[in-house]
C-alpha cells in the first residue's frame, strides 16, 4: 500500500470535514475522542502533503480516493 494514500478511517474523516463537520461532531460520530480525530487530521495533512483541511478534501477528490456527490 502507498504510504502517501489516506486509510479509510482518514477517508471517512476527510468526508465528514468535507461536509463542514468540526472535530468534535466527528469525534461524536465515530465515538472516538476529539484528541483523536485531531491527531487523525494531523497525519492526514503531513501524509498528502497539504497545509489545510481544505486542500485535503480537494486533493482527495481529485486523487480519486473520495467522490463528491
Amino acid at each position: 500500500m502507498n504510504s502517501n494514500v489516506p486509510s479509510s478511517r482518514e477517508i471517512e474523516i476527510i468526508r465528514m470535514l468535507s461536509e463542514g463537520k468540526s472535530s468534535k461532531q466527528i469525534a461524536d460520530v465515530l465515538h472516538i475522542s476529539v484528541h483523536t480525530v485531531d491527531t487523525h487530521r494531523r497525519n492526514i495533512l503531513k501524509k498528502i502533503k497539504v497545509s489545510n483541511s481544505s486542500e485535503a478534501v480537494m486533493k482527495s477528490v481529485e486523487c480519486g480516493w473520495m467522490n463528491m456527490n
